[in-house]
């Protein structure tokens, strides 16, 4: 059976979300995207809307990871870090997935549109805790 402790050990940041089966799902994406060419990783973060331009492929890897954070973590976190960052939580959306996937884009694009080099952001699961 797997940890908190044994997700955590196999890089799959679980501090964010609610339960196993979120963790899961981060696991699942975080391995999809680990096998992911560097063409395809370039073009799921074009997906996003951000150019990945000038960025390293492991750079591409870790704000690809974030993002899937961000759409699995509860609603109500996902908010937390909006407001943190000043990104607008008014939605036209009614769907609580249409929202967070809303909210997340803008979050992304709120901390990597512009291509600062070295952006004043730091990963969640980065973070002193």
């Amino acid at each position: 059976a797997l940890t908190w402790e044994t997700f955590e050990a196999n890089g799959v940041w679980v501090g964010s979300v609610a339960g196993l089966s979120a963790a899961w799902r981060i696991h699942a994406e975080f391995e999809v995207i680990k096998k992911l060419s560097p063409v395809d990783v370039r073009a799921r973060y074009e997906q996003i809307g951000l150019s990945p331009q000038n960025l390293l492929r492991q750079q591409l890897l870790e704000r690809l990871k974030q993002v899937v954070v961000w759409l699995i973590m509860p609603i109500a976190g996902l908010e937390q870090v909006c407001r943190e960052h000043g990104v607008s939580l008014a939605t036209a959306t009614q769907g609580n997935e249409e929202r967070q996937e809303t909210l997340a884009m803008r979050l992304a694009h709120r901390l990597w549109d512009g291509q600062r080099v070295a952006p004043p952001w730091q990963p969640s699961w980065q973070q002193p805790q």
